[in-house]
């Protein structure tokens, strides 16, 4: 039988190693479909450690993991080892794909190319890369995305965002993109979201939302009929129709209310995206508006949204960042291609980004069936028992105080959102020592969209 060696010197049976490590890894993706990152952590990281041969896959695991369970603090030499990690990672990847690649590219240049845009290869080493742009070190990005055959990325002063949100212009956004008022729900209310959307709370549980395999899920309320049955919703998006009426005002003739929530740690972003009916499959359509209500800002990167609309052949030219704040309130034109920046730091890993969006349909297509979970689901009627013994719909039939109207609850205080001072997007630019002004001029332009 054949046998290696660790780096302790001791010798190990390959093929129990081999068990080892996917034992490992299996263990591992259990505690990450229960939201356990610090368990998915230790247990990835025990295969790493422990085992030979292991897949580029785990490291990747590992890495998401240890964002999510640590705060990755460079004083404490964390975050240094967690680039050795990535880079061991990368390492790997590099040799999988190398293997894959047909023995007939023998040009090195060719072959590095096809290496570097393998998706094994991008995944690891894209969260590289962001720990490089996160922490200003631009050349060291520059040559991993180079590598990773990227021309383009989101821009510096985005993802290494000012952490006290103050580097912008005096350029506010235009009417009708996006508004945000602070303090807009009222004691009551508020309380009633943070129980039905808690960390722990049957809602994430239940919808297995923690598991990387777990496909998006809405939940959908008629507003032209009989009202809403759920004390909770019924107030949250008559609250929310109220706001977003002050700049898009056809949401007093909305028929469809369609609500998804999040629940993420503070390292975690969204993807740049423009809000349409079941992620746009088929026929795409778009709401009136959409409303972002932050049950808990206390952590996590701020909402981008830039001047691209959908339909656009040219890339946005501005952006512009609203950090996350408890009790917050955006309404937008989801039309407009918008995503959540990553968060820069991780304070204290046990914080989650709790946002819950409402957008306002004149009409769509909805699912009656309430279960199993999936877009566009008719919200569950109150029952006293839920199929497969479910229990998360009780959390939102709590009795909300109803002796004031809605618009009571409306905060009057408007949050400013100013223009950053530069595009949401950058050429990327490798140093070079010949490099000229000119040659900088040149790498400013930006391709249209669908190149």
């Amino acid at each position: 039988m054949k046998r290696t060696r660790s780096d302790e010197g001791d010798a190990i049976d390959v093929v129990g190693a081999l068990h080892s490590w996917a034992t490992f890894e299996r263990a591992g993706d259990e505690k990450r479909a229960i939201g356990d990152e610090l368990g998915a952590y230790a247990a990835y990281g025990a295969s790493v450690k422990m085992c030979v041969d292991v897949p580029s896959r785990v490291f990747l695991k590992l890495a998401l993991a240890w964002r999510r369970a640590s705060r990755l603090s460079a004083d404490s030499g964390e975050r240094e080892a967690y680039e050795r990690t990535l880079k061991a990672g990368l390492r790997r990847a590099t040799r999988e794909a190398d293997d894959d690649v047909d023995d007939g590219i023998v040009d090195v240049e060719k072959r590095a190319s096809v290496v570097g845009r393998d998706r094994r290869v991008r995944a690891i080493g894209g969260q590289l890369a962001l720990l490089y742009c996160q922490d200003g070190r631009e050349a060291e990005a520059a040559q991993t995305l180079t590598f990773l055959g990227y021309e383009y990325r989101l821009g510096q002063r985005v993802l290494r965002y000012d952490l006290e949100h103050a580097a912008a212009t005096s350029e506010r956004i235009p009417r009708g993109v996006m508004h945000a008022y602070d303090g807009c729900l009222s004691p009551a209310m508020l309380a009633s979201l943070r129980r039905a959307f808690a960390k722990d709370a049957a809602f994430w549980r239940e919808h297995d939302y923690a598991n990387p395999k777990t496909g998006f899920f809405s939940y959908v309320h008629e507003l032209d009929g009989a009202p809403m049955s759920s004390p909770v919703m019924r107030r949250t998006v008559e609250l929310a129709r109220e706001i977003a009426a002050r700049e898009f005002s056809a949401v007093r003739d909305a028929k469809y209310a369609e609500w998804w929530a999040h629940c993420r740690p503070a390292c975690d972003g969204h993807q740049c995206h423009f809000d349409s009916h079941n992620e746009g499959l088929g026929v795409v359509t778009h709401p009136i508006c959409s409303v972002i209500i932050y049950i808990d800002g206390s952590c996590g990167g701020p909402t981008l949204m830039t001047n691209q609309r959908a339909g656009d052949r040219a890339l946005a030219t501005k952006c512009y960042l609203m950090p996350p704040r408890d009790n917050r309130v955006a309404v937008f034109d989801g039309t407009f291609l918008h995503g959540v920046v990553p968060g820069r730091i991780n304070e204290d890993p046990a914080l989650r980004r709790v946002t819950l969006m409402v957008a306002f349909w004149p009409e769509m297509d909805v699912v009656r069936e309430s279960f199993p979970p999936g877009s566009a689901r008719a919200f569950p009627e109150r029952a006293l028992e839920y199929p497969g013994g479910i229990s998360w719909p009780n959390d939102f039939y709590d009795s909300v105080d109803e002796d004031e109207d809605v618009k009571d609850d409306i905060g009057t205080v408007e949050v400013d959102i100013f223009a950053q001072a530069h595009a949401p997007w950058e050429k990327i630019r490798v140093p070079r020592d010949d490099a000229s002004d000119e040659d900088d001029e040149d790498d400013e332009s930006m391709p249209a969209y669908d190149a």
